[in-house]
């Protein structure tokens, strides 16, 4: 959309290109990485129409566009001294760079993700450098030879990304990808016109869109496999917890810290045991303790939100849901 609008700026093609990417960097940080090409091209293009009066609403239009779909963001930020802009800037000077791996290295894992994310296979780091080089080359061959900017751009943005990404220590999930998968999918499309022949053309682009169909069918688990049912998980547990909290004042905790606690509390206030508010520092005669990775460290735990609660004792624990469940009280015996 981009592109077209850049070939032929319009006040209504501004609008909706600003909309867009201020809504694409709301979705991920990532999504900032699409600023540099996109940049770039329009200083190509201001440079080719070499003035830019003829087509300043367009631009403004777009500039306005921008800052009103990520306002959300900016206003956010003034009211929590630019936490955003904070970190963000962290990501390239400190926190989430990785210390102890090289750039190249990380470069190697990006590519690698970039690749098997894409095409959904499974390809060794030194496969999946040399399937990007090879699509990398073939880009750059249809844009010499069709002189499409289309392709040059999507080029572009996919290889800056992919250079940028780099940077980080971030894990390489298949969603950080989005700001440049679709332009890999592009110019792979692309290449299918560096072919003369119109039927070898559709026959190929028959096959791939077959064999993309295929291999992102095969992935979606979700279309074949029974589902988690996570809602009921929350509820079954909850239930069990309610009988031993009995309407009673809790606390409430998780090993390890990062497992999720929110549906399980949900279900519990919904059954008017709202759990005590461990920000207020509420100290209650027990502590409900969910865990799911052994060991369960429980007692002297290194996990604060286990033990603010003081010194404890096992009073009971069952098991339900393939998770552990144990009820802590105050340990009272002398000498404690």
């Amino acid at each position: 959309f981009f592109h077209q609008w850049l070939e032929k700026p319009t006040v209504r093609g501004g609008i909706i290109f600003g909309a867009l990417l201020g809504f694409s960097i709301q979705l991920h940080y990532l999504g900032a990485l699409l600023g540099v090409p996109l940049a770039l091209f329009i200083l190509w293009k201001l440079v080719e129409i070499r003035s830019i009066k003829k087509h300043a609403k367009s631009f403004i239009a777009a500039g306005i566009s921008f800052i009103l779909s990520i306002s959300p963001l900016i206003l956010f930020d003034l009211r929590h001294d630019f936490l955003n802009y904070r970190q963000f800037f962290k990501l390239f000077t400190e926190g989430n760079l990785a210390s102890g791996s090289s750039y190249l290295f990380r470069l190697d894992e990006t590519i690698q993700g970039f690749i098997n994310h894409g095409l959904q296979l499974s390809f060794s780091p030194l496969i999946s450098k040399v399937i990007f080089i090879l699509i990398l080359t073939l880009g750059l061959l249809v844009y010499k030879y069709k002189k499409s900017k289309f392709v040059l751009l999507h080029v572009c943005n996919f290889l800056i990304f992919i250079f940028g990404f780099a940077f980080l220590s971030s894990g390489r999930f298949p969603h950080y990808y989005g700001p440049a998968i679709m332009s890999l999918y592009l110019v792979l499309a692309s290449l299918i016109i560096l072919i003369k022949q119109i039927k070898i053309q559709y026959t190929l682009a028959g096959i791939f869109i077959i064999l993309f169909a295929y291999l992102n069918i095969t992935k979606m688990y979700f279309l074949f496999a029974n589902g988690n049912n996570q809602i009921q998980h929350a509820k079954i547990v909850a239930t069990s917890m309610g009988k031993k909290i009995n309407h009673q004042p809790f606390n409430f905790a998780t090993w390890p810290v990062d497992l999720g606690e929110d549906s399980y509390l949900y279900f519990l206030e919904l059954d008017d045991m709202p759990v005590a508010d461990r920000e207020k520092l509420e100290v209650t005669d027990q502590l409900i303790v969910i865990c799911e990775k052994e060991p369960c460290m429980l007692l002297d735990s290194p996990s604060w939100n286990i033990s603010m609660f003081g010194k404890a004792q096992i009073q009971d624990q069952w098991e339900v849901e393939g998770l552990k469940i144990f009820k802590l009280v105050h340990d009272t015996a002398e000498g404690n």
